[in-house]
């Protein structure tokens, strides 16, 4: 058995699988240590129960492993190879791996994104960021729900795993709405943190070390532009276990890059260098109430292991009990210091 496995996967002219596997295990190791690189800083002690949106990157990971073994399984089946070398049970089996892991897909890009929105919503004290990540979250929800739901149905029952039917809808159609809503959706993921961290006042390399980890999320979305045109380009319905070799290839990366990506600007010494010492962050006085002052505390405690002990409105009480600054323009200066 384990001789015919190795003859079915073996590279070869005429079989390009083995390339997605071995790429698809480098990036599965390199995400498993970010989730854990991600993780492992904040938690006290292994009891902990953890964040919501760090249960989002866990489940995240978890289903990205399976979709890579799933297609370990369509690589074992024919992905890359002719489709006239395969066998009627494999292309079946070839479909079905396909089509689950179109699913997984789906949901991984969909839950990461949701995980970095929310941090995004932690460190959001200005009223537009917050309403910015909401509306986010909500878009980001349904464009989820939607695409698995089209892409579970996408061909008539009982085998919506057939795609080389006229029962299915156009896979293009839907392909494009999965692939252009995600690279949108990345790209604002990104400009929402850069405008919060131009917002602070703190040295200008700080500045750039936050906003480059936020930048990360675009290499995925470059990706997946690749992917895009790979498909539209290479894609054949009648051979699609060879033609789909590129896409799928392309897809791998996408996938493992978006959970990566996701837990890059999270990291420790990242959340270091937005949080710790003394930092001034000004805000519009308007925007400054004691519940924002609570609920910023609250985020922080939250998200990380920092607080807030200091800030004072013009003309207002001081809501921590500790002295402030106000600026002569009426905006507020609000100084984060190390908890220890």
């Amino acid at each position: 058995m384990d001789l015919m496995l190795q003859t079915r996967t073996q590279l070869s002219a005429d079989n390009h699988g083995p390339y997605i596997v071995v790429t698809s295990y480098i990036l599965m190791s390199v995400m498993i240590l970010s989730t854990i690189a991600r993780l492992r800083p904040n938690r006290h002690t292994f009891s902990e129960i953890p964040r919501f949106e760090e249960c989002l990157i866990l489940l995240a990971m978890t289903i990205a492993i399976v979709e890579d073994v799933l297609i370990e399984i369509g690589v074992e089946h024919g992905l890359g190879k002719p489709q006239s070398d395969i066998n009627a049970n494999d292309l079946v089996t070839f479909d079905k791996m396909t089509y689950i892991s179109q699913l997984l897909y789906v949901a991984v890009l969909c839950m990461t994104k949701l995980s970095i929105i929310i941090f995004i919503r932690y460190i959001a004290l200005a009223k537009w960021a917050a309403i910015s990540c909401r509306v986010l979250l909500y878009a980001v929800g349904l464009w989820g729900i939607s695409a698995i739901i089209a892409s579970a149905f996408r061909c008539k029952l009982p085998s919506p795993w057939e795609t080389a039917t006229d029962r299915c809808i156009d896979q293009t159609a839907l392909d494009d709405f999965i692939g252009v809503f995600n690279i949108c959706t990345d790209f604002l993921v990104f400009v929402i943190p850069t405008m919060i961290v131009m917002n602070v006042q703190t040295t200008n390399q700080k500045k750039l070390i936050v906003i480059a980890a936020f930048a990360t999320r675009p290499i995925a979305s470059a990706a997946n532009v690749v992917q895009l045109y790979t498909l539209s380009r290479d894609f054949d319905p009648l051979n699609r276990t060879q033609s789909a070799y590129v896409p799928t290839l392309w897809m791998q990366v996408v996938l493992n890059l978006s959970v990566i990506t996701a837990c890059i600007p999270s990291l420790q010494p990242l959340l270091t260098n937005l949080h710790s010492g003394v930092m001034d962050v000004t805000v519009h006085s308007e925007s400054l109430t004691p519940s924002v002052v609570d609920t910023w505390n609250n985020r922080m405690q939250l998200s990380s292991h920092w607080k807030m002990p200091r800030t004072k409105r013009a003309g207002m009480e001081d809501y921590s009990g500790r002295g402030g600054t106000t600026t002569g323009d009426g905006t507020e200066v609000v100084e984060l210091e190390e908890r220890v």
